[in-house]
């Protein structure tokens, strides 16, 4: 069941959990309503400013309306996916900093073919910690060469 994988301690609520150092803007891209509201209370729970998107053109819409320090897309969408979304949000001069995009399908093939440019990916479905630590940015956030595709 996708809805009870998604069940998980808020950032905010785990032991000795730090609160970020600065808030940020975080665009949260997914077509699933339950998981896109999951990682706004994440994300919301740590201080942050989220906005939603449901489709990869409604996320271009939010990028006219303002900048973002994070994007966090999902990876497969109808009509613009999130590959397709970030080479857009790319094009920006006030792009994100960081370019976080998240799966529910990990096959071998469509591993070999991530996007480049991008901070982190994630596996859904993911912890709290896990999106919170590639949301800021901490040192476990990144893709290692040769394993690009490992959950975080």
């Amino acid at each position: 069941n996708a809805d009870a994988a998604l069940v998980a301690t808020p950032a905010s609520k785990r032991r000795n959990a730090a609160p970020p150092s600065t808030c940020l803007s975080i665009l949260v891209v997914d077509d699933e309503d339950v998981v896109r509201g999951w990682m706004r209370e994440t994300l919301v729970s740590r201080g942050h400013r989220v906005v939603e998107a449901a489709s990869g053109g409604e996320g271009i819409v939010r990028c006219d309306e303002g900048a973002f320090d994070v994007v966090i897309a999902d990876w497969r969408m109808p009509g613009m996916d999130g590959e397709q979304f970030l080479e857009e949000v790319n094009a920006y001069a006030n792009s994100p900093t960081r370019r976080v995009l998240i799966t529910g399908r990990f096959e071998t093939e469509e591993e070999k073919e991530l996007p480049s440019g991008l901070d982190a990916v994630l596996r859904k479905p993911c912890s709290a910690a896990d999106l919170v630590e590639a949301a800021e940015g901490g040192e476990d956030a990144s893709i290692p060469s040769g394993d690009r595709g490992r959950q975080l």
